[in-house]
């Protein structure tokens, strides 16, 4: 950890209370979710911002992992109830990495087009190469 940082790893039942106790302290803003594809887990980093007061400016890290089960998707309480900005970086981290966030409404695309099939940023993410525009028009490459 770096001097000045400030991280802990919480359990999906325990992610909720955590961040709702870290809100109640006043000084921490959602900023960003991060979700990396590990080989047997995905791996949620919360980041906060800690306003802590007397000038001070710093980070606060929220760990908290999502097993991979098989043909299940992964999922993870969501944190709407707590943080609104949780709306948008829920749903861009569903949109690349198909994790579910249970407990709140229906989860649309943010950055892929509503047609896309797929989580891009997923480990066993094909890539199937599409036609360009113009290959499509003529049936051939332009």
């Amino acid at each position: 950890m770096r001097e000045g940082a400030r991280e802990i790893a919480v359990s999906a039942a325990e992610l909720v209370a955590t961040m709702a106790a870290l809100k109640a302290l006043g000084d921490f803003i959602l900023f960003d979710i991060v979700a990396v594809d590990r080989p047997e887990r995905y791996e949620l980093t919360y980041r906060l911002l800690d306003r802590g007061g007397e000038g001070r400016v710093g980070f606060f890290t929220v760990r908290v992992s999502a097993e991979k089960s098989g043909a299940d998707e992964p999922s993870l309480p969501s944190l709407v109830g707590v943080w609104k900005a949780a709306d948008v970086l829920e749903r861009e981290v569903w949109d690349l990495m198909g994790i579910r966030f249970e407990g709140r409404a229906g989860l649309k695309r943010i950055l892929c087009m509503d047609d896309f099939e797929g989580h891009p940023l997923r480990k066993d993410f094909v890539v199937r190469r599409t036609p360009r525009f113009a290959e499509a028009q003529e049936g051939g490459r332009p």
